[in-house]
Formats: C-alpha cells, structure tokens, sequence
C-alpha cells in the first residue's frame, strides 16, 4: 500500500501536464493539423487517448474513490447510486498513519451533485465547495480540482486512482 503516498505527487505531475498541454501556446497544432491526424487515426486510439470519455460522473467518481487529501489525512468516497460521499479524517495519533490507514477516523456525511462539464459540488452540513474533476490522458489518476485548471489549490484538492480496467470498457 506503499504506492497510495505517491498518488498526490502522481497526480501533480500529471496535472502539471494537463496544464501545459491546454496552455500550449503557440507550439500547439493548427486546427488542419489535428484534422489531418484524427482521420489518420484508428477508432481504437482514439478510445486509448480518451478512455472515460462514455463514463458518466457517477460512474467516474465512484471509480476513482476514495480520494485522498494533499497531507493524506482526510479520504472522500463517493456513492453514486445514492449521491452521497462520506469524508474520513484521521484523528489523533492515527493522523500520522493518514486517513487510508486509520481505524477510528472521524466521519462526516454529505452529498454530491455533477454536471456533463465536470463539474462537481460537494455539500457538507449545508455549505457548498465546488471542484473540477480532472483525469489526464493517461486515465490513470483523477483530480478533483479546487480551483480553475489555470490555478488550483492543491492543498484543498484531492487525488484518486483509476482501476487499470475501468477506462476501456462500459460493462
């Protein structure tokens, strides 16, 4: 379970990536250019190159539970059949551990809504905190963003992991 501590610096590097790939400024491909190579291109790399693009949010967020916080002490897990995410927080000497690895962590109920521009809004006790989910290319991490993909407070994000099976299929 040594591999979960490198999520968020998995994820970071990651969405570092993410970034400069949607600031590429004036290197990126003309609109003739990315034409040209998307008709080049089998159906199948094209599913490769976006693997989660037929999965709906639930199915995403639900995927990618739990999410870990930037310091690991606070866990979020979605359940999307009922709309709701519980937040783990490791509490007293058990911070040390992280919430992953707590055994009494503190728990916190709320409820989540999305939207097709992935968007995320979790509610806790009545007060409202919006994200961003974010799964770069590779599909291997996610991201729920706080903030703007320009800015984001990684302190106040959290990083998950997809299943190496969950993007190529909808079963």
């Amino acid at each position: 379970m040594r591999w979960k501590k490198a999520i968020p610096w998995l994820a970071i590097a990651a969405f570092a990536g993410v970034v400069l790939f949607l600031n590429g400024g004036s290197n990126r491909p003309t609109e003739s250019d990315q034409s040209a190579d998307q008709s080049a291109a089998s159906g199948q790399q094209d599913q490769e190159q976006h693997p989660t693009k037929s999965k709906t949010m639930a199915d995403l967020l639900d995927d990618c539970s739990p999410f870990e916080s930037f310091d690991g002490v606070r866990t979020l897990e979605f359940d999307a059949a009922a709309h709701t995410v519980m937040l783990n927080e490791a509490v007293g000497d058990e911070r040390t551990k992280g919430a992953l690895f707590a055994e009494h962590p503190q728990v916190t109920q709320g409820t989540w809504t999305a939207d097709e521009t992935r968007t995320v809004v979790l509610d806790f006790a009545s007060i409202p905190t919006t994200y961003i989910l974010v799964i770069p290319p590779s599909g291997m991490q996610c991201i729920l963003a706080r903030g703007t993909t320009d800015a984001v407070n990684l302190q106040t994000s959290w990083f998950g992991s997809l299943p190496e099976n969950s993007g190529s299929s909808n079963d």
